[in-house]
């Protein structure tokens, strides 16, 4: 299967991922992941893709400027073979809070000050 093994391929593929913050850092991130064996995802990102930072979100086209972050990189996780939860808010919405117990790998890729906050709670 590869490198790893089976029983470590296996246990990547089982361990849930939480990515908060889907841009230049987490979107590279998460399709790393996915092709380092992860897959299961939940996204969460309260922005869009526009066109000053589309050269930072390479899974994403110039018509997509406009679209959710999350969208767009779920569509492409799916495309590689992961199961992906996206959801389009900040991590100040408390309908997110479950995930954060739920997920075996937790992610913060957030620029601002409050929402890194947010995410060492």
């Amino acid at each position: 299967m590869s490198a790893i093994g089976v029983t470590a391929q296996e246990k990547l593929a089982a361990t849930s991922v939480l990515l908060s913050g889907a841009g230049g850092v987490g979107n590279i991130l998460a399709m790393d992941l996915v092709s380092s064996g992860f897959r299961r995802f939940w996204l969460i990102d309260g922005q869009s893709i526009e066109l000053d930072n589309l050269s930072r979100f390479p899974c994403a086209a110039l018509e997509d400027t406009g679209q959710p972050k999350v969208k767009i990189l779920a569509d492409h996780l799916r495309r590689r073979g992961a199961e992906v939860e996206a959801v389009f808010t900040g991590n100040e919405d408390p309908s997110v809070e479950p995930l954060y117990q739920e997920s075996g790998w937790f992610v913060c890729d957030r620029n601002a000050v409050a929402s890194r906050l947010l995410c060492a709670r």
